[in-house]
């Protein structure tokens, strides 16, 4: 619970969930389409005021609007996780305004500003139909960085917010110059300027790949996001121009003192450049030390389960010395075998929490076929009938002939048998009317040398079976083939004394 709670304090914005991100992300990305879409329809249907919100105001241009629709849905694509097409979206934007910019820096005319509808609207337009040159240059910016997303799983969110910062700032920028009524904000010389809607969507798609780009560090670093140091630094810059455009405009309208204007002018710019990379700085640290302290409490976290599963397998290794050393001591203290047996696959039961099973001898019949004599089994009887012939004959009655079936497969194969799904399993030979169900089966032989001497049943342990198991199961598998063979040998014994006691009375 603590290393959850430790886990989700790694970032600046733990107030902020990531599904509210998504979101927010999706209605940034639908607003940015829905805006460029509205726009092209009133190109098309000759609405002036769906292109332009105001008579006095430049109006968003056809090519404008078609960019912010392709950007709108590569931000919803790789919101969604289809970096690839929202890639392919972004380098169509990218390219298409390269060769806007290409118009500008040549002063050619490629044909394109007006490819697609004819222009009702060319107030402060300084080609009718061309979008302006800051607008052309984030759309640049902001399609490469789709492009560099899409490419790139590591680096690619980090680019994505830098792109984002910046396309952020020029939106700001604009959007000042709007509210101050400073043309140089969002106009660059005689040329095209950037319409109030084109600052504001900007803003909307600046937002949305930071928000983008914050998600995926935190999916992906636990909540650290490396970048943000520098993304934040752009975005203060871009506060910083933006202030500094409201003074200087606030001066050519004399709002304010000259010697304010003087002071301000002179001094703001490199106080608010250093209040940016303080700022950012402080971040970056804060940021480091949480990743240092997220490294440290895992590394805590990973001694402890360390601790937990040694403290765990000493307990097993506890219980399987026990158990072996209990086997042991019955076998030497106690000569009847069914005692012993039954001891045994009790004390092998509780060790596995297995729910019944068996012990059973690999013996011979007169044609020499080999067959399981059961030393010890649970008493599982399903109907009266079989309970009656266990009671009479079990265990050294009961014999195992079938010549198919999980349990013969330990025998005949020499291998461990592990079946956690018996019914589907091509092995089973089917369970006899009423048998308890049988859910997971582990057939483990039991060998002396090359000999197979024996075969250890266990069924229906909750959590199945599987090879560890196997291992753990070793030594007391090991145990039981030397309490086989020395019942073994007693009995080879008992009999050669029976045959010399018979001739010395004859």
């Amino acid at each position: 619970m603590m290393g959850e709670q430790n886990s989700s304090q790694n970032s600046l914005f733990t107030d902020t969930p990531t599904t509210f991100i998504t979101h927010l992300v999706l209605f940034l990305g639908g607003g940015i389409a829905l805006m460029g879409w509205t726009v092209m329809v009133g190109w098309h249907t000759r609405t002036a005021w769906l292109v332009q919100w105001s008579p006095s105001l430049v109006a968003m241009v056809y090519n404008t609007a078609g960019c912010f629709l392709l950007m709108g849905v590569g931000l919803l694509l790789a919101e969604r996780g289809c970096r690839r097409w929202s890639g392919v979206l972004g380098g169509v934007v990218a390219v298409f305004a390269l060769v806007i910019v290409s118009q500008y820096v040549w002063e050619v005319d490629l044909g394109v500003d007006q490819l697609f509808v004819q222009p009702f609207i060319a107030i402060k337009t300084h080609h009718p139909g061309r979008m302006a040159a800051n607008t052309a240059i984030c759309f640049v910016l902001s399609g490469l960085t789709l492009v560099v997303h899409a490419r790139q799983s590591q680096h690619g969110s980090g680019w994505l917010g830098l792109g984002g910062a910046v396309v952020t700032g020029f939106g700001l920028t604009a959007l000042i110059g709007y509210l101050v009524d400073t043309q140089s904000a969002y106009g660059w010389g005689l040329l095209t300027r950037m319409a109030l809607q084109t600052a504001i969507t900007f803003l909307g798609l600046g937002a949305g790949l930071l928000l983008l780009a914050w998600k995926d560090d935190r999916q992906r670093l636990a909540g650290v996001s490396r970048w943000l140091p520098v993304q934040l630094f752009v975005l203060l810059l871009a506060v910083v121009f933006a202030t500094w455009v409201a003074i200087e405009s606030a001066q050519a309208n004399r709002d304010i003192r000259d010697v304010l204007y003087g002071t301000l002018l002179i001094w703001f710019p490199g106080f608010g450049l250093l209040l940016a990379a303080l700022i950012s700085l402080l971040v970056y640290f804060n940021l480091l030390t949480r990743h240092r302290a997220r490294l440290l409490q895992a590394e805590i976290t990973e001694r402890r389960k360390a601790e937990a599963a040694l403290l765990v397998a000493k307990n097993q290794l506890q219980m399987q010395v026990d158990c072996v050393n209990r086997i042991q001591s019955l076998f030497i203290d106690e000569s009847d075998p069914d005692q012993v047996f039954d001891a045994l696959l009790l004390e092998i039961l509780r060790l596995t929490g297995s729910s019944y099973g068996f012990v059973a001898e690999t013996r011979q019949d007169e044609q020499g076929t080999p067959f399981l004599q059961p030393m010890a089994i649970s008493n599982i009887a399903w109907n009266e009938e079989t309970r009656t012939y266990y009671e009479a004959n079990a265990p050294s009655g009961l014999r195992f002939t079938c010549t198919r079936g999980l349990h013969v497969e330990a025998l005949t194969s020499g291998s461990p048998v592990i079946a956690n799904d018996p019914a589907n399993d091509p092995r089973r030979c089917g369970l006899p009317l009423g048998h308890p169900p049988l859910d997971a089966f582990l057939g483990l032989p039991i060998g002396r040398g090359e000999e197979i001497v024996g075969v250890l049943g266990l069924a229906n342990r909750p959590q199945g079976y599987d090879l560890l198991l196997v291992e753990y199961l070793k030594p007391v598998v090991s145990v039981c083939a030397q309490i086989i063979e020395g019942y073994r040998i007693r009995n080879r014994r008992t009999e050669t004394e029976s045959k010399l006691r018979a001739s010395e009375e004859q």
